[in-house]
């Protein structure tokens, strides 16, 4: 009996803690030749190839209910290195596959603008602003991008106090970069 309510109990606290979205999930292996010209054009290293990246453990902030079921502790990076540009396998971090298609292309020209990060909050501000300068049609669908996203990341007020304007920083700058 103990083992039957620790599997249901596993069963639920899994399915509330749960992130993503599975029906609009995209996978790196159709869309690996498309991002490589992408990246190319937009001025990545030529030499590079885009690659699946591994999920790595972060130590950031996760809700009660994600350390109970120890849960969220491993993420996938987008990085680079002088062979290859990695990105997520799978991108499920939006409701809608063009969102997560969207967002593909929008790593991909991030990593061609940041060939070495120092700052990533900084690099990254800075990186989102030339590539709008420079390709000023892609700003209407980082507009939506940025919206999606914000609209995923943690309500404010439910985060620690000591993290609340850490977040607000980061929604502004993903806003109005």
């Amino acid at each position: 009996m103990e083992e039957f309510i620790g599997e249901v109990w596993h069963k639920y606290l899994s399915a509330k803690v749960a992130t993503g979205f599975p029906e609009a999930a995209l996978e790196l292996t159709h869309y690996q030749s498309q991002l490589s010209t992408y990246f190319h054009c937009l001025g990545g290293d030529p030499g590079k190839v885009v690659e699946a990246a591994e999920a790595r453990v972060l130590h950031n902030h996760r809700p009660l209910l994600q350390r109970i079921a120890g849960s969220h502790r491993r993420a996938t990076l987008c990085w680079q290195d002088q062979r290859s540009l990695r990105l997520p396998p799978v991108i499920d971090y939006l409701p809608e596959k063009t969102l997560n298609e969207t967002l593909y292309f929008w790593l991909a020209a991030l990593a061609a603008k940041l060939p070495k990060m120092s700052h990533w909050f900084q690099d990254n501000q800075l990186a989102t602003l030339a590539i709008l300068k420079t390709h000023p049609g892609l700003k209407s669908g980082y507009e939506k991008l940025a919206k999606a996203v914000v609209a995923q990341r943690p309500l404010i007020e439910h985060l620690p106090q000591k993290l609340q304007s850490r977040e607000l920083a980061i929604q502004q700058a993903i806003l109005n970069p």
